[in-house]
């Protein structure tokens, strides 16, 4: 994230169809980041190719076939879910058999 970026903080971060070009190790990574510059009550909302499950991606995968791009990885929320579970609450609203909306609010510490 740009350090100029990261001196402000946000009501909301938006991100649309990049994410996917990051591991699902640097997804996690980058969005704890994003927490960082959060207002309180803030959220982070992500467009992007996306799928309930990863049986559902798989399915996909294979009605896809050689049309399928091996050099991204696409969002798998029951799994992004319990990677942020300590962290967050998550929630998915799929749009698409492919691709939906993650919103991703901060578990607020008690004084």
């Amino acid at each position: 994230m740009p350090k100029k970026l990261q001196k402000q903080s946000y009501d909301v971060v938006i991100s649309t169809y990049a994410m996917h070009h990051l591991a699902d190790e640097e997804k996690v990574d980058f969005i704890k980041q994003l927490f960082s510059v959060l207002n309180v009550n803030g959220r982070i909302l992500i467009g992007d190719i996306a799928f309930p499950s990863r049986q559902e991606l798989l399915f996909c995968r294979e009605q896809a076939g050689d049309d399928w791009d091996e050099e991204e990885y696409y969002f798998v929320f029951e799994e992004l879910k319990s990677d942020l579970k300590a962290i967050c609450y998550c929630a998915f609203h799929p749009y698409s058999f492919c691709g939906g909306v993650i919103v991703l609010r901060p578990i607020q510490k008690e004084a």
